[in-house]
């Protein structure tokens, strides 16, 4: 693919290093892509004070990574799980997922920017979104493209990223609570919502942890790097960005643990009545 073909300036530099074979490229490009997104959740989340999030942020971060998390178990799974790459339409995909992400933080830019650097980022997400949109055009229009091919493997890379982003998830949760802890104590929801949050956090690392080791022969290494590198930013992203989904997880955990509790003390009960002599012969 020539330079002078790509709208894509990533792909475009990429190109330019002969030690990179196109069918290297677009996993080094969604890798770029996904050391960007740690970096913004980094400076988004973890750098700024989790008390100012209002709740129509919240729900356009829930949005936007719903789509991210949608895009990567639905659509990449089948790069991880049969190493078959459909090198156009993962190409697509992608662009159409990061474009979708972009439009969502520019609208709630537009509406609710109140800070020089909010106006700036209002500004880069635009432009971003534009380009985006060009290069989906592109992408459809083009006659010629990198052909599909197959890599093996990687799934256990993804894994071990998962955990490293949910641990990470978790240092920064159980930190911020010792340091916002006089703060927040005297509310009424927010306490519980961290607390909750925490505990669905622990919760999916200790199940990945489980499945990884549990079924490890499933979850194949691969020896090609750029895929490995994909893999490990893959789950490392997919982790950090489930903090907006660890409440839920948290409250199904809590609401089963009430409900087996509910149902045991109820069928003691049943026991008691209809049994009386028996349950009180087994208590002594």
């Amino acid at each position: 693919m020539q330079i002078n073909n790509i709208i894509d300036f990533v792909d475009g530099l990429l190109s330019l290093f002969q030690i990179i074979v196109d069918i290297q490229r677009l996993d080094i490009n969604i890798s770029i892509g996904m050391t960007c997104r740690i970096i913004f959740f980094v400076v988004a989340i973890v750098f700024r004070d989790m008390r100012t999030y209002s709740i129509g942020e919240f729900i356009a971060q829930i949005v936007a990574w719903f789509i991210f998390h949608f895009y990567i178990i639905y659509y990449e799974r089948i790069y991880f799980d049969k190493g078959e790459s459909k090198t156009l339409e993962r190409e697509k995909r992608f662009k159409l997922m990061d474009t979708l992400q972009l439009g969502i933080g520019t609208a709630y830019l537009a509406f609710n920017f109140d800070s020089l650097l909010e106006l700036l980022a209002l500004i880069f997400f635009s432009i971003n979104v534009g380009f985006n949109i060009i290069e989906l055009i592109l992408i459809y229009c083009k006659n010629n493209h990198v052909p599909n091919y197959e890599k093996q493997g990687g799934y256990c890379q993804l894994m071990i990223g998962l955990l490293l982003g949910i641990f990470g998830v978790i240092f920064f949760l159980i930190y911020s609570a010792t340091i916002y802890w006089d703060d927040i104590s005297n509310q009424e929801l927010f306490p519980h919502v961290l607390i909750i949050t925490i505990i669905g956090e622990i919760m999916a690392f200790l199940l990945f942890a489980y499945l990884l080791c549990e079924h490890n022969a499933e979850f194949v290494w691969t020896q090609d790097w750029t895929k490995g590198i994909l893999g490990i930013l893959y789950g490392i992203t997919v982790g950090l960005f489930s903090i907006f989904y660890g409440f839920l997880i948290g409250l199904i955990v809590v609401l089963y643990l009430s409900y087996q509790i509910c149902k045991a003390y109820h069928k003691y009960q049943q026991e008691q009545k209809n049994n009386p002599q028996a349950v009180s012969t087994q208590e002594n």
